[in-house]
């Protein structure tokens, strides 16, 4: 874990380089959410290669979570279960299900809207005891599972990410508190979860580089820019 104060003085160094008004004009409140948002953009990148290499997984094996969730069948041929609160990215589940008297585990596998319904009508594909064909897809706060009336779900264990906190830096203020965008009062330092020199370096400087467009200052934001995308791949989309 590291101290969201060094995070918002890394980024305060970053735009006294270009101009020392900024990070004048830029308040506490406004500079935490400026390092939420570069937060926000890195981990969803983060996110995309986690399964690419061991560096990342090792990054993010914090915020990686298992539970096993409680089915509740919408009709025979499909069910459901409700995502945790803090859900962001499954990484894999699989079901226990049960025919009759036998019971197993099933990898579940999650697939596009028009895969699921072309697997669904193909008698050589659909949702299958014997076969160990359990399929799924996300559909807001819920995955749906598919099983045909061949057998039926009756957990599920997911591993998935979880979404990454976000910094608050409310010491700095002279009252020592103050209300984010969403309304909430905060009265309480919240580090940067990623222990990661790195990583909260990167953050820092992009949350650095956000405010110099919001700022007007292209000229700099795309040099700035291009120096990051130089030299690390990770906020390419």
């Amino acid at each position: 874990m590291v101290k969201a104060v060094k995070l918002q003085e890394e980024y305060r160094r970053h735009l006294n380089r270009r101009n020392s008004s900024y990070a004048k004009a830029i308040s506490i409140v406004d500079g935490d959410a400026y390092l939420n948002a570069a937060i926000d953009l890195i981990y969803e990148n983060l996110v995309i290669k986690f399964e690419t290499t061991d560096l990342i997984r090792n990054h993010l094996r914090k915020l990686q979570e298992s539970e096993t969730l409680e089915v509740e069948k919408i009709d025979e041929n499909k069910s459901r279960v409700a995502l945790p609160e803090e859900y962001y990215k499954l990484l894999r589940a699989r079901g226990h299900v049960c025919k009759g008297t036998c019971e197993k585990f099933i990898d579940l596998q999650i697939l596009q809207t028009s895969d699921i319904n072309k697997a669904l009508k193909d008698p050589f594909w659909k949702p299958s005891f014997e076969w160990e064909r359990l399929f799924g897809k996300e559909m807001g706060d819920y995955l749906i599972l598919y099983h045909n009336c061949d057998f039926n779900p009756k957990e599920l264990e997911i591993e998935y990410l979880r979404k990454i906190e976000h910094i608050a830096t409310p010491s700095l203020t002279p009252n020592g508190s103050y209300v984010n965008s969403e309304g909430v009062m905060i009265n309480k330092d919240q580090n940067f979860e990623i222990d990661s020199t790195s990583l909260w370096l990167r953050v820092a400087k992009l949350a650095a580089v956000m405010t110099l467009n919001d700022m007007g200052d292209i000229q700099e934001f795309q040099s700035q820019m291009q120096e990051l995308l130089a030299v690390d791949k990770i906020f390419l989309t």
